[in-house]
């Protein structure tokens, strides 16, 4: 018995939405057809996985980095990493919405910043504070504990959650036009809480897998469930408060704003850290 169309979608539909996401949102070279792009719309929650694929990028340079880096370098050189990874397809996002909240006037001014091309000062001074900050917070994840470690642990947690943010954008947003106002048509508070619940199962089995590794140690069992709920709380609220922002001033959620929560949703979660750090050890 040849099975149906609905059947070969709901059996290869998470197969085909990584494919999509990884095509997407990375510079891979994967070929995806139109299937695989409303798999990724459809699917949206499942974006943390992306997210998880970063962080572990990111860890793993650190660790070959930091055998012939100081420090500060091997962090510098590992943030351009990912943003060259992810094609600086975030980047725009941030810098965009950074002119247009900026911009002063009615609904369609502050579009129209949102949409230009070039560059104003507030993408700059967005841009520029968000990954300076973004670069100190990761060279002080290493409060008490070895770089590489925080790194698997708390920067590997940053970028699952970073993206729960964005799935969190999506539910609580106005579809815009565009692939992203597929995306965010397609993801409701259900699928928010899906994206919830995977992050925090992917968060847990990367933290069993460390402990395995390294071994068990106190600090862990208590800096590591306070990270995770400090980083979860943030993800969640501040991607329904960039959501709000947005419907109001631009009429819609695209796929700037989603970019932009990701890149602020990493830096709150890393300072968030650095503080749960500096407090607990």
């Amino acid at each position: 018995m040849v099975p149906s169309d609905s059947n070969e979608n709901e059996r290869y539909g998470v197969f085909s939405a990584l494919k999509g996401m990884f095509s997407f949102f990375t510079i891979l070279p994967i070929n995806i057809e139109m299937k695989e792009i409303n798999a990724m719309n459809r699917k949206f929650w499942l974006v943390p996985i992306v997210g998880l694929f970063f962080g572990l990028l990111a860890s793993f340079e650190m660790w070959g980095l930091l055998q012939v880096l100081p420090k500060m370098l091997a962090c510098a050189v590992t943030l351009f990493t990912m943003m060259f990874v992810n094609r600086y397809l975030h980047l725009d996002g941030l810098l965009d919405v950074g002119d247009g909240l900026t911009a002063v006037g009615s609904q369609e001014k502050h579009l129209k910043a949102l949409k230009d091309s070039t560059i104003g000062s507030g993408a700059f001074a967005t841009g520029l504070f968000v990954y300076l900050i973004t670069f100190i917070a990761m060279c002080n994840l290493d409060i008490g504990i070895p770089m590489v470690v925080a790194f698997f642990t708390l920067f590997s947690m940053s970028e699952i959650l970073c993206r729960n943010g964005q799935v969190f954008a999506a539910a609580f947003g106005i579809p815009s036009n565009g692939m992203a106002g597929d995306s965010i048509r397609s993801t409701g508070i259900k699928e928010a809480i899906k994206s919830l619940v995977l992050s925090l199962i992917l968060i847990a089995l990367l933290e069993v897998c460390v402990i395995a590794i390294v071994g068990f140690d106190a600090h862990y069992y208590t800096y590591l469930p306070v990270c995770a709920l400090v980083g979860t709380l943030a993800s969640c609220i501040w991607g329904k408060i960039l959501a709000s922002k947005a419907n109001r001033t631009f009429g819609a959620v695209n796929g700037d704003i989603l970019g932009a929560v990701n890149e602020s949703t990493r830096v709150i979660i890393l300072v968030a850290f650095v503080v749960v750090l500096t407090v607990m050890i």
